[in-house]
């Protein structure tokens, strides 16, 4: 009993509490149950007690009675302003080695505006607006190396969020609250870490924490002449937000509910300048749903779509909002935390602390717009049924790092000046080194274990050799099936005279290709003087391994080279179409058509006929596989006999339940694999 009225009156001691319970939650290997029990003493029942006890501070974000308020000179800022750019600019392209998944898809649907410049809207089976693919375009006309492109641009919206975000609240807070967020916004792993991925969220903190800078600015100053104008920025601000992220909608929402708000008790003529600015902010959204269709992917991943069971759905929702405090309930998430919570235990403790400040101010407006705002913008968690995906909460985080702003500054109002900063600097520094700690956990997972690289870094590396050797060459990186990626196709950019528009295909001195390594004893046959990389691994007559080959140019085979580069533009506009085609049925339809131009480009060389044919057999999905039984016979009977081939198609006779065809599809890939064996050996090594 005694212990429990400390914790109510005394919000440091639940701190500690808190800490401790966060701690085991997010660090230890203790079972789910153990942990549940952890939760329910160490941070349910404490904040209930918190909860039921009454807050002496009569408002939230008044001024009166802190003498102790912070005042900083100008060489704190300057310092603080270097330490946060150099956390973000620090080995800038080699923080990590190889981008992801995402990003090299970003990085590839890029380098083509860099040749032409096209204005599609959505891009990706994600409908992503295409505002980072419109900027990354630019940089890849400008500048040579693909890892600036990807990740300048999120290390530079990263850092510029945290003026914004300093400036918007000090419309609302004291110096010292502001200053307090902004360091979480400076200094916290979130900010950090989104900051070094390329990504269509990178825009969100920053666009939304301007947004409502914006809105402060506009509400002090809707009764004057200036008013009209500011009304006008927001709305159009609002309706610019449309081309960074889907996410945006919800910060969107916020504002038309601010606005409206604000605009009922006062005149309704701003509404005009806000609601013209708004319509012409949004007209390329509209335009570009009309032309091209939008809303598949948001059904496929919702609670609507029939693909996945209710249980699995329950854990995602959960695991969104554990992700937050303590770690995901379930594996395999994307850009989320990999040791403990988004926010690490002492500023996920100060974040429930700062929860039940605003329950004590439930009253007041600006606490009501913050819940309001916290709830909006979680959404996305108890709407995704698919996986956990933590972009898609991006715009909870201005959020998250302002709330338990309000935690740390509840628990510093008694204090005098000295006392103050001391609090603030023990708390911050626990709480930047297990960010740090955390950040560097995250990184190193992007890192190669020393000779243990994965293959597409091998296959990159064994590229770039031959370019410091031999200078530019002709890279086909697209012969390949969409299931392999892109990253390659952006990293080889630079020394890439199949892509790179700067460089002259006609003075490429080799040709590199990556591709199946079942066609290695054809294209040796053909091309004697090559030499290749296989990929480790065991050899599976299914797919295969994949091979590198650098392959001399010369007068011998430069027209044939010639050739291989206008197919590979067609390949390289089919992946393009391709990713943006299984959305929708009129899309599909219409790149399926494309796909059938393109037999002129490969006929009548054996190679290319296989790597058409089995990339054209991905766009044929009846229940009866006839396009693809017809497509991976094509490849087959034009092309070479390789055994991967055998075996896809007897995929799909086994998907068609015709099985009498599909051992013998079977066979034929066990026989050619065993004729592969025995030519190139069965040890595996590199030829």
């Amino acid at each position: 009993m005694k212990k429990s009225l400390v914790l109510r009156e005394n919000p440091m001691a639940a701190l500690f509490v808190f800490i401790a319970a966060n701690t085991i939650i997010s660090y230890s290997r203790f079972s789910i149950p153990v942990k549940g029990w952890v939760f329910f003493a160490g941070v349910l029942i404490p904040a209930v007690l918190l909860l039921l006890s009454r807050d002496q501070e009569k408002n939230i974000n008044t001024t009166a009675g802190n003498p102790g308020d912070l005042s900083l000179d100008l060489g704190f800022w300057i310092a603080g302003g270097a330490a946060a750019l150099y956390l973000r600019f620090f080995k800038l392209t080699s923080f990590r080695f190889w981008p992801t998944g995402d990003e090299g898809l970003h990085g590839f649907l890029a380098i083509p505006l860099a040749r032409q410049w096209d204005w599609q809207f959505f891009y990706t089976v994600g409908e992503h607006p295409p505002l980072l693919i419109w900027i990354m375009g630019l940089c890849f006309k400008m500048f040579n190396s693909p890892f600036f492109n990807l990740w300048f641009f999120p290390a530079f919206f990263s850092s510029l969020a945290v003026p914004v975000g300093y400036l918007a609240a000090r419309r609302f807070y004291p110096k010292s609250f502001c200053l307090l967020f902004a360091g979480l916004l400076a200094f916290s792993f979130w900010p950090l870490y989104f900051g070094r991925y390329c990504h269509q969220g990178i825009f969100i903190p920053f666009w939304e924490l301007f947004s409502f800078l914006l809105l402060a600015l506009w509400i002090k100053n809707k009764n004057n002449a200036a008013g009209g104008y500011w009304a006008a920025f927001l709305g159009l601000w609002t309706g610019l937000g449309t081309l960074t992220f889907p996410s945006w909608l919800l910060v969107g929402a916020i504002l038309l509910a601010s606005v409206w708000v604000i605009l009922v008790k006062d005149a309704l003529r701003p509404l005009y300048y806000f609601g013209a600015a708004l319509a012409l902010g949004l007209i390329p959204l509209v335009s570009a749903i009309l032309r091209e269709g939008y809303g598949h992917h948001l059904l496929d991943s919702s609670q609507a779509s029939p693909w996945f069971s209710n249980a699995h759905r329950l854990l995602t929702h959960f695991s969104y909002f554990t992700s937050l405090l303590w770690g995901p309930l379930e594996a395999g998430g994307s850009y989320g935390p990999v040791w403990g919570g988004m926010l690490n235990p002492v500023l996920g403790s100060c974040f429930l602390l700062g929860l039940i400040q605003l329950y004590h101010h439930r009253h007041e407006g600006i606490v009501q717009w913050i819940i309001l705002s916290l709830v909006v913008c979680s959404l996305p968690a108890v709407l995704a049924a698919d996986y956990v995906e933590l972009n898609r909460l991006i715009q909870v985080m201005p959020f998250l790092l302002l709330v338990s702003a309000l935690g740390i500054y509840r628990l510093t109002l008694p204090m005098g000046k000295r006392k103050k900063i001391i609090l603030i600097t023990l708390l911050g520094l626990a709480s930047f080194s297990l960010d740090l700690n955390h950040l560097r956990k995250a990184m190193e997972m992007g890192q190669p274990v020393p000779g243990n690289m994965n293959d597409i870094e091998k296959d990159y590396e064994f590229f770039k050799a031959e370019s410091l050797k031999s200078g530019q060459g002709l890279i086909f990186t697209d012969f390949l099936t969409l299931n392999h990626g892109h990253s390659l196709a952006v990293a080889t950019y630079p020394f890439n005279s199949a892509s790179n528009p700067r460089l002259n295909p006609e003075k490429a001195q080799w040709a590199g290709i990556i591709t199946n390594v079942f066609y290695l004893p054809y294209l040796r046959n053909q091309f004697p003087e090559a030499k290749w990389r296989v990929s480790s691994g065991e050899v599976l007559p299914e797919e295969g391994r994949l091979m590198a080959g650098i392959i001399p140019l010369g007068p011998t085979n430069r027209d044939l080279f010639k050739r291989w580069n206008k197919a590979h533009d067609y390949f390289h506009q089919m992946n393009l179409e391709a990713e943006k085609s299984f959305n929708g049925k009129e899309n599909f339809l219409k790149a399926l058509e494309g796909v059938k131009k393109g037999e002129p480009f490969v006929a009548g060389d054996r190679f290319l006929e296989s790597c058409f044919w089995e990339w054209a057999a991905q766009y044929y999905y009846d229940p009866l596989h006839n396009g693809n039984i017809y497509c991976m016979f094509q490849a087959i009977q034009k092309g070479y006999p390789a055994a991967h081939l055998y075996s896809k198609l007897g995929e799909y006779f086994l998907d068609q339940n015709m099985r009498v065809e599909a051992q013998e599809a079977f066979r034929d890939a066990e026989a050619q694999k065993e004729q592969f064996l025995k030519q190139e050996g069965s040890s595996g090594e590199n030829k």
